[in-house]
């Protein structure tokens, strides 16, 4: 297999024919000599090979991180209701072992947990998805109201200003219905 013609115009207006270099877009004389170009190329080779390693292992993709997150921060919160639940179970929070008085296992793993649920719960909060969704559904609204406003002015329904008037408050009056 021959390595793809670089394509880049040459001086005569055609197109150049020499081999585009390993991961470049181009060959030497047309820029992949330069220091930032072999960068960019390298970059490139090694994002390759990685996707070539993870397609061979067969790694799923993550999909939505952020309901990665939110699924990770439910897990967390789960597993901090549970230990909390073990350690209202027991007696005493410490015990008397071979290296003196020492705090019970479960104690440590709820404080992990509850660790780990309270930084999950952070990230969540620092990505502001409540105020996200609440800017997308205005824009939505928008969207319908304009869509809504241009079919009842739409010349094909030959509305005049009072059927105007007239659906404009029956539409309302159903959206208050609705809510």
């Amino acid at each position: 297999m021959s390595q793809p013609e670089c394509g880049a115009k040459t001086r005569s207006g055609a197109p150049c024919r020499q081999p585009k270099m390993l991961g470049a877009k181009r060959c030497r004389m047309h820029g992949s000599s330069t220091g930032r170009a072999r960068a960019a190329a390298s970059r490139r080779v090694a994002e390759q090979a990685a996707l070539r390693a993870v397609e061979r292992e067969g790694v799923q993709s993550l999909g939505d991180p952020i309901e990665a997150l939110r699924q990770l921060a439910s897990e967390a919160l789960e597993l901090k209701s549970y230990f909390a639940g073990r350690v209202e179970a027991l007696e005493q929070l410490r015990y008397e072992g071979h290296a003196g008085e020492q705090l019970r296992a479960e104690v440590g793993l709820f404080e992990r947990a509850l660790d780990r649920a309270q930084k999950f719960v952070a990230d969540l909060a620092k990505l502001g998805l409540s105020e996200r969704a609440i800017r997308v559904d205005e824009a939505r609204v928008l969207l319908i109201v304009a869509a809504v406003q241009r079919a009842l002015e739409a010349p094909e329904l030959d509305l005049d200003s009072a059927k105007q008037s007239k659906a404009r408050t029956l539409i309302a009056q159903a959206l208050e219905a609705d809510a």
